[in-house]
């Protein structure tokens, strides 16, 4: 079957981001399975449209034009109501505006289903060396497992039992994940029809690992290989230092890591995965802990702490959406 592959790109913000974007489309354009591209602007501060006109591009692009910055919820979500939409096309390939496409990534893939059993259902995300850089050099997977009563970094459970968190892998070359960002997605046609849409609730951040919970729960699987590639062109946030440490250091953007940690706890909770209230409470309690020693023992660590509470508590009850205290 040749391939015919609708590529969705979501970019958001400065001018600054279109060197990006740029290399993003180019690369696309010179891949001759896509054969069509999507453009989410997601409340961005310059006519996109305009300038990708001048680069000349081949393959036919379509324009969707949000008026602010819906997140990545709101914009990756745009990109699963127009591919329901669309008609012709065997494949959704999803990419962040500074994700660049290795020149094989599509071609390996497609080698591996030829040579490859594959059975069931499933989609491809494609692998992220600056994010997880060592994800080939082990033969195992974390199973859903993993994810009972967790609050974003701490698990007892996975202390004493880590093992059973693990499954390990028929062939140690593919991956099977339990969760994937958006940002890599390689979907079919069939899979995109189903059921399964982004929360837009969560607005920032884990979304799309609740996206991916809804796919494993009916059986989809997602698999990665190490051939088929994606490159981070601006890194990969929280790569360098813990999330936490980063917050109360006054590293990147505040905000990023509270929209983590609520939407983190709003995860567990809202799809099932505190099998012991005792259990996740205890998590909490450390979770606390760590953030009280870890905090600058000022007027502002107390401030970023307090914010941090009330991420935990918006989590907790399910207030989700924009938050504006998260900004200030």
């Amino acid at each position: 079957m040749n391939e015919k592959i609708l590529a969705a790109i979501v970019t958001y913000g400065e001018i600054e981001r279109f060197d990006h974007l740029k290399q993003d489309i180019q690369r696309l354009d010179a891949i001759s399975s896509i054969t069509k591209i999507i453009i989410i602007d997601n409340g961005t501060n310059y006519d996109v449209q305009l300038i990708i006109a001048q680069l000349n591009i081949a393959t036919p692009i379509d324009f969707y034009h949000n008026e602010k910055n819906e997140g990545s919820a709101g914009g990756f979500g745009k990109v699963f109501e127009i591919s329901k939409k669309e008609k012709d096309y065997t494949r959704l390939l999803i990419l962040d505006d500074d994700s660049l496409l290795s020149n094989n990534a599509l071609e390996s893939i497609f080698t591996y289903e030829k040579g490859n059993k594959m059975g069931g259902k499933y989609i491809w995300s494609l692998y992220r060396p600056i994010k997880y850089p060592d994800n080939f050099q082990k033969n195992w997977d974390w199973n859903e497992r993993y994810l009972n009563n967790r609050i974003v970094g701490i698990s007892i459970l996975q202390q004493i039992f880590g093992k059973v968190q693990k499954t390990y892998r028929k062939n140690k070359k593919m991956a099977e994940l339990l969760y994937a960002p958006y940002a890599g997605m390689l979907i079919s046609k069939e899979i995109v029809n189903g059921n399964f849409q982004p929360n837009k609730s969560y607005y920032l951040y884990v979304d799309d690992i609740d996206y991916s919970i809804q796919l494993k729960k009916s059986g989809i699987n997602i698999f990665q290989i190490e051939e088929a590639k994606i490159e981070d062109l601006e890194g990969a946030w929280g790569t360098k230092k813990h999330g936490m440490q980063s917050y109360f250091s006054n590293e990147g953007n505040e905000f990023r890591y509270l929209y983590n940690v609520r939407n983190w706890i709003f995860l567990i909770k809202n799809q099932g995965y505190i099998s012991s209230n005792t259990i996740f409470i205890l998590n909490l309690m450390i979770y606390h802990i760590f953030a009280l020693a870890i905090m600058p023992k000022n007027k502002n660590g107390l401030l970023k702490y307090r914010k941090l509470r009330l991420a935990v508590k918006d989590g907790l009850s399910g207030h989700m959406g924009y938050k504006a205290d998260y900004f200030q």
